[in-house]
């Protein structure tokens, strides 16, 4: 395996920019690159065609895991062997496995969107735990993609990645202005629009017939969807629940309602 060089000092340059993208979404936002740690989210990126800038590892992981250290070590455009302090240094858990990464940010916009495609649309979604576990349902039940508001939180935020265990990196996601150019983007689209709302005099989920493409709209955790989202859908539905219980979490809530829009391709 080919070794650009290797990385002893926490001063390094290149272990300065992967702590900087690490904390910062505004900093990985100006660079278009994010970063990754661990095994599978580093093996997923290389199957997936993500572009890796950087790889730095461990000789510990590439001697229990050289076949994966191959693989990624010949997608990326550089090689770095480092040592467990340094990693402990930057990476974002406590045990991390010996492998982390820069990657570059795939560019996905309007022209993505599928004719006729089921997608989940987040608005202003601030938990990236949540984004990271809606992503993960989503590829489950074999969603197109995710759209999102710029009012979420960063997909590539290593929180996100985690939760999505590897979902954020193979589907598009497609982020936009506001809710409103989602919508008529669906529209052009041959999407029908779904805002979950916890109003009973919304359609019940279990009644309703998602026979084409599809858009679930789920909102803000503590606010919900926004006037301008439940005004411009085309359905209202609601998920029905013990009185008890006043609203779910928004990723159970969307895992629902893709699930419910998704079954009969299941069952």
């Amino acid at each position: 395996m080919h070794i650009t060089s290797k990385i002893t000092s926490k001063n390094n340059d290149m272990v300065k920019l992967y702590s900087a993208l690490s904390a910062s979404a505004s900093k990985r936002r100006s660079l278009h690159l994010f970063v990754i740690e661990g095994r599978r989210l580093c093996h997923e990126a290389y199957l997936s065609g993500i572009k890796i800038e950087a790889m730095f590892y461990t000789p510990e992981f590439c001697s229990k895991y050289s076949s994966s250290a191959e693989e990624i070590a010949a997608r990326a455009e550089n090689v770095y062997e480092t040592t467990e302090d340094i990693l402990k240094k930057i990476a974002d858990t406590v045990t991390p496995q010996g492998i982390v990464c820069i990657c570059r940010r795939p560019e996905h916009d309007i022209k993505s969107v599928k004719f006729g495609g089921f997608y989940i649309a987040l608005e202003n979604v601030s938990d990236p735990s949540n984004i990271g576990a809606i992503a993960r349902s989503a590829a489950a039940f074999n969603y197109d993609g995710i759209m999102l508001t710029r009012g979420s939180a960063d997909i590539y935020s290593p929180k996100a990645l985690r939760a999505s265990m590897g979902a954020l990196l193979r589907l598009p996601v497609i982020e936009f202005i506001g809710i409103e150019k989602i919508l008529e983007t669906c529209r052009k689209s041959g999407i029908t629009s779904y805002a979950g709302v916890v109003s009973r005099d919304a359609e019940n989920i279990y009644d309703v017939d998602f026979s084409g493409g599809t858009l679930i709209m789920v909102g803000n955790e503590g606010h919900g969807l926004s006037t301008a989202a439940i005004n411009g859908a085309e359905h209202k539905i609601f998920i029905p629940m013990s009185a008890k219980t006043e609203s779910l979490n928004a990723a159970a809530a969307a895992s629902i309602m893709m699930w419910e829009s998704r079954k009969k391709s299941f069952i």
